[in-house]
């Protein structure tokens, strides 16, 4: 539920905090007085549409606090978004007077467009303005099939729908890749041909780029080992590095035998001398075993070029020819295979056809039956919310021929007579925005508990009514508010008896400016309001006793 408004700057709204509870919570006030100014900025804070022109001093900012302890769908939304709930859930929007927004949830920055989603899922405004959703398709077919009550049916069609999509979406797939010609599959099998001979991976490509450069550099490498060979070895016995090493090694140990502090260098120089022999022997063996291979060389370098050559014919960089061959080896499978494949596709999606018509079939009859009596409930409550003699019924149009849809194959209409002896007709051409409103009360008190969402606004809901059919609006209401949280803006006083909660809107000037204020009244304080509601300006004792027992025939 909602627990708690913040605004400030919003319109005629300076700065107001207000707490809610739970049931019914009603808004009254002197026309004009801005009841609706604060349903607007809970829309704001909803994600609805923002105008520069609501903001007071610059900047406003609305905040909405609500309870999900009960709707663990909602939290398991937020954790989808990855918008974790800790206590708490707090929506906010900030709207420059340049006409800039900013949206929060959690204290997370959000497009609007996200807050606006979260936000229809929160709140259900009905008014007699723009938040008109009972006259779209769409939203008929939801109230259906919630008062149908059997979701696990809706849940099955909607996904027997998906699966025969992306059957459907595989089999077309298939068609437009498998479609080849005789000269097409030739060439194919002449590029997957020229692939396996020449594709190579990455690894694969390093280690023929490396093979390229020993052997383009081979001359080199063979004189820098003779090179090096030479210095150790010399041009006679005794000028090369392995024969001054062993003269050296040799005088050490006969120093070493007179002075023991040789013996360290005497060590160092033998070792030296030993892997100097060493090194000497494998760059012999090197030396001994090289040897220019201009032919290897070109082979090479022409596989090198014929890599290089493909890559650029696939459009693909070298080390990635093995995908592309993987790649067309598919392709060629996909269309020698293409009629097997084919014929199966086409068995899995007749089979989903079959299964899907029969239970949109089934649940469109299921949805005829619901139709009657939640048009039955609705006519006869109508009657009961000061539309005597009105009609309200519900078209089920079942068409087989109808493209697939998640729903099924039925088209929803709403129809309704208001006045006796007048035709049926589709229910946004003939209600008005008041009787919009109970015709939704109407459905919502029919509804199963699990349909309502966190929070419900009606905003004059009670337009053109009076006297034992406004207490009925109000008895309504707070049979709504038992399950839902409820809010009405309201000018009656039958309706206003019957809130949990009751609070009072007034404009007032302060320093040559006009601002719109809240407040919740004490039972003291309702009773003087719910008198002025009955009789004006001017409040009697009778008027005051009449407004007392309206509240306690309210309460029991």
């Amino acid at each position: 539920m909602l627990t708690a408004l913040s605004i400030r700057n919003f319109a005629l709204i300076e700065r107001l905090e207000l707490e809610f509870e739970p049931g019914l919570s009603v808004f009254t006030g002197e026309t004009g007085a801005g009841k609706s100014i604060l349903f607007d900025a809970l829309q704001l804070a909803l994600g609805g549409r923002a105008s520069a022109a609501t903001v007071r001093d610059q900047r406003c900012e609305v905040s909405a606090e609500f309870d999900l302890s009960r709707r663990p769908d909602l939290t398991q939304w937020l954790a989808a978004e990855e918008l974790d709930l800790d206590e708490d859930l707090l929506l906010r929007r900030v709207l420059k007077a340049e006409g800039r927004s900013r949206a929060f949830i959690n204290g997370v920055p959000v497009p609007a467009q996200k807050l606006r989603q979260l936000g229809d899922l929160l709140v259900e405004i009905h008014g007699q303005h723009e938040h008109q959703a009972l006259t779209r398709r769409a939203e008929q077919l939801r109230l259906l099939d919630a008062y149908l009550n059997r979701p696990a049916e809706v849940a099955a069609l909607a996904g027997l729908f998906e699966q025969w999509k992306a059957a459907q979406a595989r089999l077309e797939a298939l068609r437009a890749q498998a479609a080849l010609s005789p000269a097409e599959l030739d060439l194919l099998r002449y590029q997957i041909d020229e692939l396996e001979r020449h594709a190579v991976d990455a690894a694969e490509l390093d280690g023929i780029n490396d093979e390229q450069r020993r052997l383009a550099g081979m001359g080199d490498l063979i004189a820098a080992a003779s090179e090096a060979l030479a210095s150790i070895e010399g041009e006679s016995d005794d000028d090369g590095a392995g024969a001054r090493l062993t003269a050296a090694v040799q005088r050490l140990e006969r120093a070493a035998r007179v002075d023991s502090s040789l013996g360290e260098p005497l060590e160092l120089l033998q070792s030296a001398l030993i892997q100097t022999q060493e090194a000497g022997i494998a760059l012999n063996r090197y030396h001994q075993s090289q040897e220019l291979d201009p032919e290897r060389l070109a082979l090479v370098e022409e596989q090198l070029a014929e890599i290089h050559q493909l890559a650029r014919k696939h459009r693909v960089a070298p080390e990635d020819l093995k995908q592309q061959l993987a790649a067309l080896e598919t392709r060629l499978a996909d269309a020698v295979e293409f009629e097997a494949r084919e014929q199966g596709l086409n068995e899995e999606v007749g089979r989903l056809e079959r299964k899907y018509r029969k239970l949109a079939g089934a649940l469109s009859e299921a949805r005829r039956s619901a139709a009657a009596a939640l048009a039955a409930e609705v006519t006869t409550m109508m009657a009961q919310l000061g539309m005597q003699g009105g009609r309200f019924e519900i078209d089920v149009d079942h068409d087989p021929q109808r493209p697939f849809r998640r729903a099924g194959l039925d088209e929803i209409a709403y129809r309704v007579a208001v006045n006796p002896g007048t035709d049926l007709a589709p229910l946004g051409q003939v209600a008005s925005g008041g009787e919009l409103s109970r015709i939704c009360l109407a459905i919502k008190v029919s509804l199963s508990e699990a349909d309502r969402p966190v929070s419900m606004i009606f905003d004059e809901v009670d337009a053109g009514v009076g006297g034992a059919t406004a207490q009925i609006v109000g008895q309504k209401l707070r049979a709504v508010a038992t399950a839902t949280q409820v809010f009405c803006v309201t000018h009656l006083p039958q309706v206003a008896a019957c809130a949990h909660t009751h609070f009072k809107v007034e404009k007032k000037q302060r320093k040559g400016a006009t601002t719109t204020s809240a407040t919740r009244l004490s039972d003291a304080e309702r009773v003087a309001e719910v008198a002025r509601m009955l009789g004006g300006l001017k409040i009697t004792d009778q008027t005051r006793a009449h407004a007392e027992e309206m509240l306690r025939g309210a309460a029991g």
